[in-house]
């Protein structure tokens, strides 16, 4: 189960007869929008002298909606911390000049966070380029308006605001956040990561996000 823009490193044990086996993947996909179902494979050669099979037995893969299979990877992952070292994502739309974006209904797609899109300044650049009072720190802790986030819902917060806005912390201090994700416009299973953060991933969960259950489901 590898999402877009992750990495991993793999050790593959050759320890089979020598001969040509298929190395297969397919697609994981939990929405109704249009995805490429094809699934991509390799053939990896053992080396040495041996008689080349006839065929290549192809692997049984999952089907694309076998979310099973994709959770029994992604509930393995365990975090790092440990007692020495303890430890709201968003897809709206932004209204584009006389339907002229590629996005649904002529709009352009962006993220949020709270339902506030970053949009003049990433934060590295600020740094880069010693900008200073970019930034406002009135950036809200949850979302303004809380709803059946993983429900047929309609578009009660389909459009976000626009502003340039960060949350600030004290040097070295030690935070949790719940990313909640939510289906405006389509489901989707949609992966996130930070950009320059070490982090431990302490829990994952479906639906909602609820303070008092769902920390009982950490990992």
């Amino acid at each position: 189960m590898i999402t877009p823009g992750q990495t991993m490193d793999i050790l593959l044990t050759a320890n089979q007869s020598p001969s040509h086996y298929y190395i297969a993947a397919t697609p994981f996909f939990d929405s109704d929008a249009p995805f490429d179902s094809a699934n991509t494979s390799a053939i990896l050669q053992y080396t040495g002298n041996y008689t080349l099979p006839s065929s290549i037995p192809y692997p049984t893969l999952p089907n694309v909606t076998d979310q099973d299979a994709a959770d029994n990877f992604t509930t393995r992952i365990r975090s790092l911390a440990n007692a020495e070292h303890p430890i709201n994502f968003l897809l709206n739309q932004i209204l584009c000049a006389n339907a002229s974006c590629g996005g649904p209904n002529g709009n352009r797609l962006a993220a949020s966070l709270n339902n506030l899109v970053n949009e003049n300044y990433l934060i590295y650049e600020t740094i880069h380029r010693s900008l200073t009072g970019i930034f406002g720190s009135d950036f809200l802790s949850q979302p303004p308006y809380i709803y059946n986030l993983t429900g047929d819902v309609d578009n009660n917060m389909l459009y976000p605001s626009q502003g340039t806005k960060a949350r600030l912390m004290n040097y070295g201090e030690a935070v949790e956040i719940v990313f909640q994700g939510t289906i405006v416009g389509n489901a989707k299973n949609h992966p996130m990561h930070l950009h320059g953060f070490s982090f431990y991933l302490v829990g994952t969960g479906y639906g909602n996000f609820n303070a008092t259950s769902s920390p009982s489901t950490k990992i």
